[in-house]
């Protein structure tokens, strides 16, 4: 078994450092998937933003978790959400976006998987439930490998 900072020397996970004011300060830690990196280097820029909102995906998506780290407050539903009470599997939620991943440990975030809302089947996201619950059982974290809680409390 291996600590978060293993993992993230062997290049399994990467700390999202988005960068911050002089008086922001980290408060909490978001880690994302290699695949989730390369969708937020690539794929998402290129979304262009939706008719009547002022940003695009890319830069509402960054604002979100930037917010998560800084420790504001987060609302349960609008802006994260457990998908099912029998898995580890949380969404962030920005505009247009889904960002799939688990609770490692309280206020610590793995980011594994991402969509656009548009693209995503409307049936319980089952495909990345499933992509997220194989990564848990691969990434070799020490364990508990996550929070099982359904309680915002004991994720933030």
């Amino acid at each position: 078994m291996a600590t978060i900072s293993n993992v993230t020397d062997n290049g399994d996970l990467f700390d999202y450092k988005p960068p911050l004011k002089v008086r922001e300060h980290r408060q909490r830690s978001i880690y994302i998937s290699p695949d989730l990196r390369v969708w937020f280097d690539e794929y998402l820029p290129s979304v262009p933003r939706e008719r009547g909102h002022r940003v695009s995906p890319s830069v509402y998506t960054h604002s979100l978790l930037k917010r998560f780290i800084i420790g504001e407050r987060f609302v349960l539903t609008d802006e994260y959400k457990k998908l099912d009470v029998r898995q580890p599997v949380w969404t962030f939620r920005p505009q247009g976006v889904r960002i799939f991943g688990y609770f490692y440990k309280k206020n610590v975030f793995i980011a594994v998987t991402g969509a656009l809302r548009s693209e995503l089947n409307p049936k319980g996201f089952k495909d990345n439930k499933e992509i997220v619950m194989d990564f848990i059982k691969n990434i070799n974290l020490d364990p508990p490998p996550c929070i099982t809680s359904e309680l915002p409390k004991d994720v933030l």
